[in-house]
């Protein structure tokens, strides 16, 4: 009886990590996707098919750039910047991970904090897209992705994925999506990005956000949102 039993325990924890592989093999496609469409979107920015669009929503700022909205978008701005909201993610991670005894959330916050830095500071230069205000972007313009909207999407997750609130997966998706909105909306209203800056900050921010992680142990079930 007791040799049956830790057979049983061994099949079960055999068909656990086949789940698990299987899950993590299924966020690896869609990561995989994700990926796929940031170089998809990277390719028409580089070719300019979203010019007539970005001037068009510039055009509608610019005509309302004087409203009593400037001090909050401003406030919103200075608060999403990466060199302000990633130490404070990083260092609210190594909180979280002392407090709970749980090392993985350190290791993560790092990772992906790392992630934001080093994938912004490589595409911008890189890519070269210039900006509405070239100059407050630097000489190379350095416009997309907006860093802005990809630390705000990657902290935020983070944040709730560690609260674990809201308790529903499709509501951490919906507090992400408002702040990210509210966000992308004030660096085009303040004339700092174009639309397709946000989105490429968006979609670059899922990208990391969702990056599977193997060493996590519940990685095939509680990935950032």
């Amino acid at each position: 009886m007791e040799s049956q039993g830790v057979v049983d325990r061994v099949g079960e924890g055999d068909r656990g990590l086949r789940r698990a592989t299987s899950s993590l093999r299924g966020h690896s496609g869609r990561w995989l996707a994700l990926l796929a469409l940031f170089a998809l979107i990277a390719w028409t920015v580089e070719l300019g098919w979203w010019g007539h669009l970005d001037q068009s929503l510039t055009d509608w700022a610019a005509a309302r750039r004087k409203s009593p909205m400037w001090d909050p978008a401003k406030t919103v701005f200075d608060v999403a910047t990466p060199e302000v909201a990633l130490p404070i993610t990083l260092a609210l991670g190594m909180l979280a991970a002392w407090r709970r005894r749980r090392w993985w959330i350190a290791g993560e916050a790092a990772i992906r904090v790392g992630l934001v830095v080093a994938s912004v500071l490589l595409l911008k230069p890189l890519l070269a897209v210039p900006g509405p205000t070239r100059n407050a972007l630097g000489d190379h313009g350095g416009a997309f992705p907006s860093g802005h909207t990809t630390s705000t999407l990657v902290c935020v997750a983070l944040l709730l994925a560690w609260l674990g609130r809201p308790r529903q997966l499709i509501g951490r998706v919906l507090v992400n999506a408002v702040l990210v909105v509210v966000v992308g909306a004030s660096v085009i209203y303040l004339h700092y990005h174009f639309f397709s800056d946000v989105v490429g900050g968006v979609v670059l921010g899922l990208v990391i956000a969702t990056l599977p992680l193997p060493g996590r142990p519940d990685s095939s079930q509680r990935q950032p949102t």
